[in-house]
């Protein structure tokens, strides 16, 4: 049997990305209507370059946003934008609530906009892909695998998910 569990984003969240898009836009525009108007293209074409690296970085995030997860007959499925990601439910050694996420550096990722997406290092290697920090929950699998992740509801997720693992 097939469960579905939807990932809506905290206000944070939510507040961040839209502060951050509008930013990003606004920066755009006024670049791009400065290099047309004052004909100084080489002085504002490394803005230009930063500003496209800055909206890869921004997509690449928003592509791995998660926006709901299943949960199958014998794997996770967490579905973003543009990628999905399968935990094999046989894989999993432990799941339960965290409250608090470790402490460590992001090596890659978001952490606000459009979510907490990428990988931290703190005492472990952890996967981060979640959108709200009051819901969130860990998936430790074999090979050393830690996942974070948040749905609407994760009490009934977790626990359909042990039902799973006692059969």
């Amino acid at each position: 049997m097939e469960q579905y569990y939807k990932c809506t984003p905290s206000a944070y969240v939510f507040l961040t990305t839209v502060v951050v898009s509008s930013i990003l836009i606004m920066t755009y525009i006024s670049v791009a209507t400065a290099t047309v108007w004052e004909k100084r293209s080489y002085e504002n074409s490394m803005v230009i370059v930063l500003l496209s690296l800055s909206y890869i970085i921004y997509f690449l995030t928003f592509a791995f946003s998660p926006i709901f997860i299943k949960l199958k007959n014998n794997y996770i499925h967490i579905q973003g934008f543009m990628f999905h990601k399968k935990i094999y439910l046989n894989n999993i050694l432990k799941i339960n609530r965290i409250h608090d996420l470790p402490k460590g550096v992001r090596r890659f990722g978001s952490n606000g906009v459009w979510g907490y997406i990428g990988i931290l290092d703190a005492d472990k290697k952890y996967y981060t892909l979640f959108n709200n920090k009051k819901k969130m929950i860990i998936v430790e699998c074999s090979k050393n695998q830690k996942y974070v992740l948040s749905c609407n509801k994760p009490d009934e997720f977790i626990n359909a998910i042990m039902v799973r693992l006692k059969q």
